[in-house]
């Protein structure tokens, strides 16, 4: 019996889970200490916060518009379109939204619950 597993998990914002589920390994836990560590040389934590719920809230609101037009549903033509817009690949988009959700729980801006967070399975 063949198992997929979604190595990163799936992350979800607003109740708006990430459109993009990649099978590799993204490091999102160490780039998000990391852009945390570099972010306190600058800013304090409460602008920190605001930077990347602002973030997230954007990248969020243009998925959810794009889709809207197909009644809600991430569609590959609206993820290309959301892609677009964000100027970013694939790999750009899903990075940064897995990071800005663990850094938003770490920095308990959202709680890990049925709308925001992080969900790991394996399906058969």
């Amino acid at each position: 019996m063949d198992t997929m597993t979604t190595p990163n998990g799936l992350s979800f914002f607003n109740g708006t889970p990430c459109p993009i589920v990649s099978k590799n390994k993204i490091p999102f836990e160490k780039i998000a200490m990391d852009m945390l560590k570099a972010g306190l040389k600058e800013y304090s934590i409460k602008e920190l916060k605001k930077i990347h719920y602002e973030q997230m809230v954007d990248m969020e609101n243009s998925l959810v518009k794009i889709c809207k037009r197909d009644n809600g549903l991430t569609t590959d033509r609206n993820i290309k379109k959301w892609l677009k817009l964000g100027n970013s690949s694939e790999l750009e988009a899903e990075t940064l939204w897995y990071t800005n959700v663990y850094i938003l729980l770490k920095l308990k801006v959202i709680e890990n619950d049925n709308n925001n967070g992080m969900v790991f399975i394996t399906t058969n």
